[in-house]
């Protein structure tokens, strides 16, 4: 496979860039630039507490997005989800290898969040378990990213070297307890015209449940590392840092799940 095969085989319709840590971002450890890749840290701060019975605190009086439900998160950590090549990002050897700004990527992926062990079933369900896993996660949850590059990435590339590069888009998982219990109405006006619904009944806790979402800050913007990937100018394969004259593969393109170019 030639390297304008390879084209075919990975392209996709935008292109993106990482983004540089504000102040704000640069202190803050639970910023997946600053956390360890696949080590789950329990000391981020934490919007919702479990209770002395192991309930999360934070349902509601009354069913909000979240339902009757409330999620504390107990530990978050940082992986990598699956690259997306640059359009324009191939280069063979002999020039610069340049990716510029205001361009962009966007994907979706195919996950859901839905609950087990005694929490029900059902798109109602997954509707609530959402709200509450954004309300308190360290990031709300999303399967779709879209990225507007803000720098200019070059690589000069030497004879003989081809490659291209491409987005690795943050991928956090959230681990912790939901905590649900039912509704209940009762009359609200005279001669009980109304009714009004509340929070009511038996809790029932899911502890270790885990859900992964992409990366998105305050701004809702995603996050993620550009990379150049190294491949055989001839077969197109994606090369093995032993093959790689003066470079070497991102760590992170090895990453489960983040490559996509034939080996």
């Amino acid at each position: 496979m030639t390297i304008i095969s390879l084209l075919s085989v990975l392209a996709v319709a935008s292109i993106s860039l990482a983004s540089p840590l504000t102040v704000v971002e640069r202190d803050d450890k639970c910023y997946p630039q600053n956390m360890v890749t696949d080590q789950r840290d329990y000391g981020c701060p934490r919007k919702n507490q479990l209770d002395s019975n192991g309930h999360c605190g934070g349902i509601p009086s009354q069913p909000g997005k979240q339902g009757c439900s409330s999620y504390c998160e107990v530990s978050l950590a940082k992986g990598y989800g699956q690259e997306i090549p640059f359009k324009h990002g191939f280069c063979q050897g002999g020039i610069s290898c340049n990716i510029g700004e205001s361009e962009s990527v966007s994907t979706t992926q195919t996950w859901t969040i839905s609950g087990s062990g005694g929490l029900g079933t059902g798109e109602e369900i997954s509707k609530a378990l959402t709200g509450a896993f954004d309300i308190g996660a360290s990031y709300s949850w999303s399967k779709t990213l879209t990225y507007t590059t803000s720098t200019l990435h070059t690589k000069e590339l030497p004879e003989g070297s081809c490659g291209y590069w491409t987005f690795i888009p943050y991928v956090m998982t959230s681990c912790g307890t939901v905590s649900m219990t039912g509704t209940k109405s009762q009359s609200a006006g005279y001669y009980g015209t109304n009714t009004y619904t509340t929070c009511s009944g038996t809790i029932k806790d899911q502890g270790n449940w885990c859900n992964n979402a992409f990366f998105k800050d305050d701004n809702g913007k995603s996050d993620g590392e550009v990379v150049f990937v190294y491949v055989d100018c001839e077969k197109g394969g994606v090369l093995q840092d032993k093959d790689i004259k003066d470079g070497k593969q991102p760590a992170s393109y090895w990453y489960p799940g983040v490559a996509t170019g034939p080996k």
